[in-house]
């Protein structure tokens, strides 16, 4: 019989064992999705899930992915291009998560998960964190773990928003094959969910204090998979449509150091490019 590590959350029992699915299955999971309009065929496999979608739900540009360096012992990425996690691949004894690989500073970030199998288990969550955020200390801790703190903000698929450790209201449940986009409005500090291409409202303020965010996704749930389709930024000013074709321009990290401009717009600089993670940002602040 599989062995689970000890823990003090009893609901890592059902992390592992109550989903008998096999992720790797070409069958859809008999899972009832809470939106009709995101249900397939049971012949559909979760690539075709992928071109079977409206428009904005196919694999498009990114921005960002997810950073392989960020992964917890207990997630992996499954495909070449950094867009698909798998979380606990054999069984669950813990909380697994990844961040993207892009710190977001300036202007309006939107980008849409596809959950391609199950969700269930103590929590599924999607959201944004700080850089200081200690997600580490929870790989074998059954946990909601976004928003259970000051430095990050959950959407949990039971449909509820979490920060500071309180639980909210906020959306219906989401479940296999939903597509969640997440708009992260740095101007303004606030993050809005949207299920199905319906956009829930506003969900989290106040994240403008904030010097940078992280994209970040967790499971505590065995054989769970998330789809990264895409991930993009608006520019909203002339500034930023000059930094955002200064950045396409640039051959490397190291080049911002180089550009005759102002700290602050070479962060700017730094973040359209998609070379930016938590390290650079250090660097950035300190020239």
């Amino acid at each position: 019989s599989m062995s689970v590590p000890a823990t003090s959350d009893l609901n890592g029992i059902k992390d592992t064992f109550i989903c008998m699915e096999d992720p790797e299955s070409d069958e859809e999971c008999e899972c009832s999705s809470t939106s009709t309009a995101s249900r397939h065929s049971s012949s559909s496999s979760a690539s075709d899930v992928v071109k079977e979608a409206p428009l904005t739900h196919k694999d498009g540009r990114c921005l960002w992915t997810w950073d392989r360096k960020s992964l917890t012992t207990n997630s992996q990425l499954i495909d070449e291009d950094c867009r698909e996690v798998l979380f606990h691949p054999d069984f669950s004894y813990g909380t697994a998560t990844v961040r993207n690989n892009h710190l977001i500073t300036h202007g309006v970030h939107y980008w849409e998960i596809l959950l391609t199998t199950k969700c269930y288990g103590t929590d599924m969550m999607i959201g944004v964190c700080t850089r200081d955020f200690e997600y580490e200390k929870f790989t074998r801790v059954y946990k909601s773990l976004l928003g259970h703190d000051s430095h990050s903000w959950g959407l949990s698929f039971t449909g509820k928003i979490q920060h500071n450790g309180e639980f909210q209201n906020y959306m219906d449940p989401f479940n296999c094959h939903d597509v969640i986009g997440v708009r992260l409005n740095m101007s303004d500090g606030t993050v809005e969910f949207s299920k199905n291409g319906q956009w829930q409202g506003i969900a989290h303020r106040g994240l403008h204090k904030q010097e940078g965010l992280h994209a970040i996704v967790c499971s505590t749930a065995a054989k769970t998979k998330m789809r990264l389709l895409s991930s993009n930024c608006s520019l909203s000013s002339l500034q930023a449509c000059c930094c955002y074709v200064i950045a396409k321009n640039m051959t490397a990290e190291n080049n911002v150091d180089e550009l005759p401009l102002p700290r602050q717009l070479r962060a700017m600089v730094l973040d359209y490019s998609g070379y930016r993670t938590s390290k650079s940002a250090s660097a950035t602040q300190n020239v």
